[in-house]
């Protein structure tokens, strides 16, 4: 029988000669995870499942994170940072405001109607490919569900001629403001590991232009040193999120791990400092 193996053995290669700090450092940061993550919870408020719950994730973000780096794929670690920046500030923030995790929870709903409406129209006329991708019981469900929350998030227009709009997102703050407000100075690191990563991310330019080498000769090509250039940036931005989250763990649920959380701190900046703070 025939395999397929996804092991770049070149790039682990290259990995480890570039960053033999951080190989180095890398078996206390997976037992810091694990005193973090894989304990029982015992939740004083709802929002505790949420802020251990996005944590978690950051977790397997970050491993992705580093799969991919391993593997010589940057830009691919990169598009990770986004979801998992995302992530560690509404933990932050909710982590400060707990009593905004319904809306975030509830928020689902409204997603999840935006998207049953969009099937049916990337689907109209087509019922029999719509009921195999959601059933019209399940459509029934939805549509019920989001009739009992959509009155909390919905924008006013014009109070004169009672004009509404459905909010975009479970808060009216946008992105950057929840990361003022979550602290653990999460702003500082909006551009470098949530704008740079979105662009990366979505269909533009820069997506293209950030894969392309140019040669002396004024041809271009996609080549791997694309991807590679984006490696150690990727591989910072993780590790930094990832500190990020331990901290924020360890202060929601008091877990009594300062001194670990102080030598993590430490073994970054020996990893790491100085940095180039990327331009492009």
């Amino acid at each position: 029988m025939q395999l397929m193996g996804f092991a770049n053995y070149p790039a682990w290669d290259w990995f480890n000669k570039q960053f033999p700090q951080f190989v180095e450092k890398y078996a206390a940061l997976e037992e810091l995870r694990d005193k973090m993550f894989v304990r029982k919870i015992h939740p004083k408020h709802h929002a505790d499942y949420v802020v251990y719950g996005l944590g978690r994730v950051c977790v397997e973000d970050f491993e992705q994170v580093l799969n991919l780096c391993g593997n010589g794929f940057g830009i691919g670690a990169m598009q990770l940072l986004r979801g998992m920046y995302e992530r560690q500030v509404t933990a932050a923030y909710l982590s400060r405001c707990p009593d905004e995790v319904d809306s975030f929870v509830e928020y689902s709903h409204i997603q999840l109607r935006r998207a049953m409406n969009q099937l049916k129209e990337v689907y109209h006329g087509e019922r029999a490919i719509l009921d195999g991708i959601v059933s019209e019981e399940r459509r029934s469900e939805i549509e019920k569900q989001y009739q009992g929350v959509k009155d909390k998030f919905m924008d006013t227009l014009c109070k004169e001629c009672e004009t509404t709009k459905e909010m975009f997102s479970w808060t009216k703050l946008s992105t950057g403001a929840l990361a003022l407000k979550g602290g653990q100075g999460l702003d500082k690191l909006y551009h470098y590991q949530y704008f740079r990563p979105t662009l990366l991310s979505h269909s533009t330019f820069k997506s293209v232009e950030a894969r392309v080498v140019f040669g002396d000769d004024g041809s271009f090509s996609f080549e791997s040193e694309g991807q590679q250039k984006y490696i150690k940036e990727a591989l910072i931005g993780g590790h930094n999120l990832l500190l990020n989250v331990f901290d924020l763990q360890n202060k929601h649920f008091n877990l009594g791990l300062d001194s670990e959380i102080e030598q993590s701190g430490r073994d970054y900046l020996e990893c790491w400092a100085p940095n180039e703070v990327p331009t492009d």
